[in-house]
């Protein structure tokens, strides 16, 4: 199984959410105002239970990737730091595709974005680290400048158990102004960030 897929999209026995169509609208998700000025002030939100019912479909596709990785695949799982990672999974497994069109994630994302338009430039599936990782900022957003850019993380298991698996955001980074842009770690004593 550790053979890479030469085929460009991998087809999936995955049936969708409940309600979900294939070539339906995207399902909604609504914010209220405070929600979105919250986001805008501190730069991170958590939305409990927005993509809950993603999650066994996430977790099926996510399976079923890990058992036919993809050669894009390759240069990342050689690095050691997760059991499986992947750069624009949406772009080779159907599963990931079908989460982009149909969930509620790209309204989610236009409201905090105050715009009508979502436009995905990298994905990445990230399958259990190896090593923790410190303080860094994320930086893969090719060519698209850090203010007209949302990260967005969905996780598939509990987070927090055994002190593993919960992020941790510096609330109000995302107006940092003297720490490069294309610097990925760093320390909370440099510039702005204390």
């Amino acid at each position: 199984s550790d053979v890479c897929s030469s085929d460009l999209v991998t087809e999936l026995e995955v049936s969708l959410p409940a309600g979900v169509a294939a070539g339906g609208l995207p399902q909604r998700f609504e914010f209220s105002e405070q929600q979105v000025v919250q986001f805008e002030e501190d730069g991170v939100i958590m939305i409990k239970g927005g993509l809950k019912p993603w999650v066994e479909f996430l977790t099926a596709v996510t399976e079923h990737q890990i058992e036919h990785p993809h050669v894009w695949s390759l240069v990342g799982r050689m690095s050691g730091l997760y059991d499986y990672i992947q750069r624009n999974t949406w772009m080779t497994n159907d599963g990931f595709r079908d989460f982009l069109y149909y969930s509620p994630l790209g309204h989610i994302i236009s409201q905090l974005g105050r715009t009508p338009e979502v436009r995905v430039s990298t994905d990445m599936l990230l399958v259990n680290p190896n090593k923790g990782f410190g303080w860094h900022q994320d930086n893969q957003n090719g060519p698209i400048d850090f203010p007209d850019a949302i990260r967005w993380w969905v996780a598939m298991d509990k987070c927090g158990e055994n002190d593993f698996g919960a992020p941790e955001y510096l609330l109000g980074s995302h107006k940092n102004t003297t720490v490069h842009n294309e610097a990925v770690f760093v320390t909370l004593d440099s510039g702005d960030l204390p």
